[in-house]
């Protein structure tokens, strides 16, 4: 997670690097980790004013905070318009918070954090899909005697515009948070090391293993467990309604969808492996990455492919041992959802 840190007041940068990637379960119930910080509650504000409802902890409709995947235990949960103050006392010498639309929702807004009513920070027009991975901002509260998160619609519609504060807290000891969050980002890195190799592992060997049609059940939209997807997905058939097809090669079976698209499958436990040809349709031009995600944990990448760019079609086999979900996802990848055509051709999985 990247971060943004912001000099309130005067033009200099704040150099002091405080915001690091912070997992959630990291940070969950330690109290080493929490020395120094301050965590924001509507309780502290001293103004509030919102279209809805303000969450301690929680989305605005109640479910955890969630930004582009990634899931904080902290933080306020908001519903467009919303403007809430809080008074900064001489204690808290920076304010850290990760602000993004919750993934929950798909409304478009305006993200602002204000000192002293001065704009220090400004997310531009966002939603749920059109927003970056998160990114922590960090403002110098020197001389500050208020600040302000505002969260206004960017649309002419309210409906679904849900936004998150996410892990945001005044800070008191900066270099006792410094080290704490050096200190979590280390153990981070070590356990995502370890994961992404599980990762690496499951992604077999197609050559070596012969799957009678017998055992294959072929995915279907009966069986997806959800479905967040920008438009229609279609059983066996391009999203536009013609055939499958991937860099001239035609499939009688698969699911056809549009960028932005996540859709998951429950992994039943007779299932052994999950088997499918990933690729940008031949019929359209956009471009879009391709993500196959097992229990949230990617283990395929296409990169950016368009169908003039990608290689031959190649099929993913994945051994799905102790899984509980596949999610197949398809992301836009050149700022233009225009013919962001994608099948998950051959879509199968094994059983045991």
């Amino acid at each position: 997670m990247k971060s943004i840190i912001v000099k309130s007041i005067q033009s200099l940068v704040l150099l002091l690097t405080l915001s690091v990637s912070l997992s959630s379960n990291l940070l969950a119930n330690d109290g080493a980790s929490n020395k120094g910080k301050v965590f924001l509650t509507k309780e502290m504000a001293s103004a509030k004013e919102s279209y809805w409802r303000v969450m301690n902890d929680k989305s605005v409709s109640g479910a955890k905070l969630m930004i582009k995947g990634k899931s904080f235990e902290k933080g306020l949960g908001v519903h467009a318009d919303s403007k809430i103050t809080f008074d900064v006392t001489p204690d808290y010498k920076l304010f850290h918070v990760v602000p993004g639309a919750d993934d929950a929702h798909h409304g478009t807004i305006e993200m602002k954090i204000m000192v002293d009513d001065k704009e220090v920070y400004n997310s531009g027009k966002i939603n749920s899909e059109r927003q970056k991975s998160p990114e922590s901002v960090t403002v110098d509260l020197a001389g500050v005697k208020k600040l302000t998160l505002v969260v206004e619609q960017a649309e002419d519609d309210k409906g679904g515009d849900h936004a998150d504060w996410a892990d945001a807290y005044f800070i008191t000891d900066p270099e006792a948070v410094a080290a704490a969050n050096k200190a979590i980002a280390e153990k981070e890195a070590a356990a995502n090391a370890v994961a992404n190799a599980a990762a690496k592992a499951r992604v077999l060997n197609n050559n070596k293993i012969k799957v009678k049609e017998k055992k294959k059940v072929y995915v279907s939209k009966s069986l997806m467990s959800s479905n967040k997807s920008y438009w229609k997905v279609n059983e066996n058939q391009s999203v536009s309604g013609a055939k499958i097809q991937i860099k001239g090669k035609t499939f009688a079976r698969g699911l056809g969808v549009h960028a932005n698209s996540r859709i998951s499958f429950s992994v039943k436990p007779d299932y052994k492996y999950f088997h499918v040809v990933p690729g940008a349709d031949d019929a359209h031009t956009g471009t879009v990455l391709m993500k196959i995600l097992i229990d949230g944990q990617e283990v395929y990448n296409s990169g950016k492919i368009n169908r003039e760019s990608q290689p031959s079609p190649q099929s993913v086999m994945i051994d799905l041992k102790d899984a509980q979900k596949v999610t197949l996802v398809v992301e836009e990848a050149d700022g233009d959802k225009g013919g962001d055509h994608a099948d998950w051709a051959d879509a199968y999985f094994v059983n045991k």
